[in-house]
């Protein structure tokens, strides 16, 4: 029994030295070694259309003839399709357009019927890369818009529409086109220009109303850069005050965002 005893006790004590030496002296056990953690596996972008990168043909993905459906049939009379192109800095523009955005929009473009192609703004921006920016890559963006009149000319005074809650004239090659040709009418005149900021009512009363004279200083400042001085142009603001729309719809907002432009004939 005692020997029985002895060898059990010896066999403990070889193998309490068998692991202190292979694991705490040359830690070939394995136990001491970190848990290797995978990285978090990167989602891919996704939609109906994606991009290569420095490509600009639209890769048509299983959902796009739904989702393009799904457009055309809710578009009604009043509304156009916006289609904004991305691109990265990065990129070198290999297309004819003003750059890679503009080219992949009007890739996209390309993919609706014929009835609807005059019915299609193009727009680009360009991004930061994201995350999830494992080519080929999300880089267009679909919505619609009203069509409202960018220019209404009513009586004796022009409108000029605004985006909402932006201060910068609508980058519009018509309204610039306006805005230039009644500047040079204008020039040589000795008439003045009484120009009217005005808002929507969405937002604060009192930022609304200096909303609508940085949009009134918005349009002289570009008149001014077209020979008018600045002292036959009077500006001021009416804020949320005098709609000419229903505020409580899109369409009725949009008109809404507008600067007035009287021009006031002096002998």
């Amino acid at each position: 029994m005692r020997k029985l005893v002895l060898l059990l006790a010896s066999l403990v004590w070889l193998g309490f030295w068998w692991w202190w030496y292979t694991c705490k002296i040359c830690t070939t056990c394995g136990c001491n070694k970190a848990e290797i953690v995978a990285p978090p596996e990167i989602q891919k972008e996704s939609g109906p259309i994606l991009f290569n990168f420095n490509d600009s043909i639209a890769l048509i993905q299983v959902g796009w003839p739904a989702y393009r459906d799904s457009i055309s049939s809710g578009l009604d009379k009043n509304q156009i399709i916006e289609i904004e192109g991305q691109y990265l800095a990065e990129e070198p523009n290999i297309s004819t357009f003003e750059n890679m955005g503009i080219a992949r929009a009007n890739a996209v473009k390309r993919l609706f019927p014929d009835s609807l192609q005059n019915k299609i703004k193009l727009t680009s921006l360009q991004v930061m890369r994201r995350p999830a920016m494992v080519f080929p890559f999300l880089a267009s963006t679909i919505s619609t818009a009203s069509s409202i009149e960018k220019i209404e000319e009513v009586g004796d005074k022009t409108l000029i529409y605004f985006k909402y809650n932006s201060d910068q004239r609508i980058h519009d090659d018509e309204i610039e086109n306006y805005l230039t040709k009644l500047a040079a009418a204008q020039k040589d005149s000795r008439s003045a220009f009484n120009v009217t900021g005005f808002t929507d009512n969405k937002g604060n009363e009192a930022a609304n109303l200096k909303l609508g004279l940085h949009r009134a200083n918005a349009i002289k400042k570009y008149l001014v850069s077209k020979g008018i001085d600045a002292d036959r142009i009077n500006v001021k603001s009416m804020g949320e005050s005098g709609p000419i729309a229903d505020n409580t719809t899109n369409e009725g907002r949009q008109k809404n965002r507008r600067i007035e432009i009287e021009i006031i004939q002096k002998q």
